[in-house]
């Protein structure tokens, strides 16, 4: 079938603008009262979209689950996000606190099903100086391990790390990672129903950035006035 030139720079056209369009970078910051929030939508997974109350950030995701029935062995779910956050003049963040929920069910005594994951902070001017903590579920998995456990059961985790230190005087600037993995496991030679089924239904629900303000330069000024005027008091005194 012959098509003319015209027709084929348009349809070579199209698809390099779908191409381009497709492939690029689409970075959202969200202005907060103590710092900024920057990530790249493009690259959000299974977290969603970030939403920034005060100095908390937190996600609702959709389908962030892992379900494993009658003998399926180990199925996993897995997300990473990577958030930058900019310190406001005059701010100091000296924590990053993360706490997790979700809900799961398990039919089958050899069913299992478990959370996982890290989260990591290093300074954007400085990679090399950086902090990582396992996030660890608070949740006891196995005391619901029945063969019929109708009950659909709830579970936290969490994760803290602390930016505190001489290494981290000077950074204003931090990349802060979220590692998630749900895991769940039926066991293909046990007899009978089995199901092991997990979900997080708030990722980083209380993401908590702990941020101090320093004394402004109002505060230095009217603290200098004072020891002068002591000064001036103690060199009065002195003379007499």
């Amino acid at each position: 079938m012959f098509v003319s030139k015209s027709i084929f720079k348009i349809v070579i056209s199209t698809a390099l603008i779908v191409s381009s369009a497709t492939s690029v970078a689409a970075p959202i910051s969200i202005i907060g009262t103590n710092f900024d929030l920057i990530y790249d939508n493009t690259l959000s997974g299974l977290f969603g979209t970030p939403t920034l109350t005060n100095d908390s950030i937190f996600f609702t995701p959709v389908n962030f689950k892992a379900e494993s029935l009658n003998g399926n062995g180990v199925v996993t779910a897995n997300s990473t996000i990577n958030l930058q956050i900019i310190e406001k003049a005059s701010r100091n963040i000296t924590g990053f606190s993360l706490l997790e929920r979700g809900d799961y069910r398990l039919i089958g005594n050899s069913s299992v099903v478990g959370v996982g994951g890290q989260t990591r902070v290093f300074d954007l001017s400085n990679p090399f100086i950086d902090a990582t903590n396992p996030i660890t579920s608070t949740s006891n998995f196995s005391i619901v391990n029945t063969i019929f456990d109708s009950t659909t059961h709830n579970w936290t985790s969490n994760s803290n790390i602390s930016v505190l230190g001489s290494q981290w005087n000077n950074t204003s600037a931090y990349n802060y990672t979220i590692e998630n993995l749900l895991t769940a496991y039926t066991d293909p030679t046990a007899s009978g129903p089995k199901l092991a089924f997990i979900e997080k239904k708030f990722a980083g629900s209380s993401i908590s950035i702990v941020v101090t303000t320093v004394p402004e330069a109002e505060s230095y000024a009217m603290m200098l006035s004072g020891l002068v005027a002591m000064g001036f008091v103690s060199r009065r005194r002195n003379k007499k």
